[in-house]
């Protein structure tokens, strides 16, 4: 009677916290989501990292022309 009346609906409600709000929404936007986007960038910059000197001299070039143009409209 008492696993029936106590146990039961909060072994219940447990497990549905479990699955929809710790998996489904803190482990998301959390630690899941955030290994995710670092692995998605991770990804990026290997593609500009090949080793030749021109593509790290073109990429220098277009952060100082961000940069540079920032300074000037601010």
């Amino acid at each position: 009677m008492y696993d029936f009346i106590f146990v039961n609906p909060i072994k219940r409600f447990g497990l549905f916290l479990w699955n929809k709000v710790d998996i489904g929404i803190i482990d998301k936007f959390g630690p899941d989501g955030l290994s995710k986007l670092i692995k998605y960038f991770s990804i990026l910059a290997v593609r500009f990292q090949n080793g030749y000197i021109y593509h790290y001299a073109f990429v220098m070039l277009i952060g100082f022309s961000i940069l540079l143009t920032y300074l000037i409209l601010s």
